[in-house]
């Protein structure tokens, strides 16, 4: 019966951008748990480039993001929306690098 409710269009479907798990977090809260695990890691086994401070246009991430590229796998509307990718492009864009990580220097006698 809701099957047939469904089929005949008296049951709306939710949008796309209702079903997206991302809707209502910031750009930056979705950077962080969707790209930064792979794009903010400069040291192996996370090669993926770093994203932010790179002025990288918004259509293309967004693009990159839903059609993926190389080893990156596609995100699907379900679980980016076409207005979580527009958010997220946009602030990749505008994101300053991040710092350059720092090491402790070498203990007296090590070999470099």
């Amino acid at each position: 019966m809701a099957l047939a409710l469904l089929l005949a269009g008296m049951v709306p479907l939710p949008s796309l951008a209702q079903q997206s798990a991302m809707v209502g977090q910031s750009p930056e809260a979705i950077y962080n748990s969707t790209c930064a695990y792979c794009h903010s890691r400069s040291l192996p086994p996370f090669p993926a480039v770093e994203l932010l401070g790179r002025q990288l246009d918004p259509q293309t991430i967004q693009y990159i993001a839903s059609h993926g590229q190389g080893a990156m796998p596609a995100f699907r509307f379900s679980e980016l929306s076409q207005a979580d990718l527009e958010r997220l492009g946009k602030w990749i864009e505008a994101s300053p690098a991040p710092p350059k990580p720092t090491f402790p220097p070498p203990a007296p006698g090590a070999k470099p």
